[in-house]
């Protein structure tokens, strides 16, 4: 597991996560899955969205695997809103996006599984009156919670994506 804070985001290529998907450290590491949290502190109380493919409504398609975990490893009843009609119970569909502006598209272009949790762009956005007040809290402690959960079954190989965008992925429960 590596945990990475890169800087340079809002430049054209996103350059922290460019240069480190080009670097030979990251050659050597031959990551799995990123899992990118970007602006999860606001939003409606109990919604996430969650990105798992270039376009949410492909989430399913491309990533099955990834896409019945966060169902399966959402415990915090956070509300999960998502495109695809095949959802499963606790997610619902209203949430059209991509992840092209976050450092995940780097990690995407490399064929590298991605889940993107974000919670909306707000009307403080990129502005100075975007503080830590405004801020939920508790929402982004339970966010963290559902990530960790996640990570750890990767990390324990129990569920394995393999990153193919002819949808094919390995469970090896």
């Amino acid at each position: 597991i590596v945990i990475c804070f890169f800087g340079a985001e809002e430049t054209p290529r996103m350059e922290g996560s460019y240069y480190f998907v080009k670097s030979d450290y990251m050659r050597r590491l031959v990551p799995v899955v990123l899992i990118n949290f970007d602006m999860v502190g606001r939003g409606g109380r109990d919604t996430l969205s969650v990105l798992g493919a270039r376009h949410n409504s492909a989430f399913e398609r491309e990533s099955p695997t990834l896409f019945r975990l966060v169902g399966d490893m959402n415990t915090e009843r956070l509300v999960i809103v998502n495109t695809d009609s095949t959802a499963p119970d606790g997610i619902i569909n209203k949430f059209t996006g991509s992840f092209g502006r976050t450092d995940s598209w780097n990690f995407y272009l490399r064929d590298i599984s991605v889940l993107f949790f974000f919670t909306g762009i707000h009307v403080d956005y990129h502005l100075p009156a975007d503080t830590a007040e405004k801020l939920d809290y508790e929402k982004l402690a339970r966010i963290a919670r559902l990530g960790f959960r996640i990570g750890l079954r990767l990390a324990a190989n129990d569920v394995w994506p393999v990153i193919n965008r002819d949808s094919v992925y390995v469970d090896l429960r």
